[in-house]
């Protein structure tokens, strides 16, 4: 018996060279996709003239050798420039990354100019590192009822009431928002009681 040989003939020859083409182009395509995935930020800055880097929040500071400074020249007085606090605070987050102190006045700024989501992750970021820290509570309670969390807001500012650390002048302040939260919660009740009846 004789053995034959396959023979490839010429359409076979070119369907293997498109198959090799064609795998070739997908690795490296696949590559590319990768490095998108990684690192696309930086990608579209560096093929995007004049683009400027976004700002970065806490989260993607890193820390350094440098002590987080004094920041007793922060707190805020009756003309506070809260824009400038929050810039000047922001050059330094990455200092003060285990400061409840510095989270809890950075929060203050993202309050007071109007970044409530930012505020929330700041002060929750200070209570974790210090949960006794009434500066962070104070502000935080307000956060919480400015985003619609009345209940939250109002069990907080009273656990604040409760503490005998609160300086006296900020008695009446803290006592009045309970009442006008307090008020709130007898509205809501009585809007739900309407639309039940409804």
């Amino acid at each position: 018996m004789e053995k034959r040989t396959p023979q490839i003939n010429k359409t076979d020859s070119r369907q293997l060279v498109r198959h090799s083409a064609l795998i070739r182009h997908i690795k490296t395509g696949v590559r590319r996709c990768c490095l998108l995935l990684l690192f696309p930020a930086q990608l579209l800055l560096a093929q995007t003239p004049g683009a400027q880097p976004p700002t970065p929040t806490f989260q993607a500071s890193v820390p350094t050798n440098l002590p987080c400074p004094d920041l007793a020249s922060f707190y805020p007085g009756t003309a506070t420039d809260w824009q400038a606090m929050h810039q000047q605070l922001a050059a330094l987050m990455s200092q003060c990354l285990q400061s409840s102190e510095y989270f809890a006045l950075f929060g203050a700024a993202l309050l007071n100019t109007d970044q409530l989501a930012d505020a929330l992750e700041a002060l929750e970021r200070a209570l974790l590192l210090d949960p006794g820290n009434g500066g962070a509570q104070i502000d935080y309670a307000e956060a919480l009822f400015r985003q619609g969390q009345l209940f939250s807001a109002l069990e907080l500012n009273q656990q604040i009431l409760a503490r005998d650390d609160v300086p006296d002048y900020l008695n009446p302040m803290l006592q009045q928002r309970q009442n006008n939260w307090r008020s709130m919660t007898r509205q809501l009740s009585i809007t739900g009681d309407l639309m039940a009846g409804y």
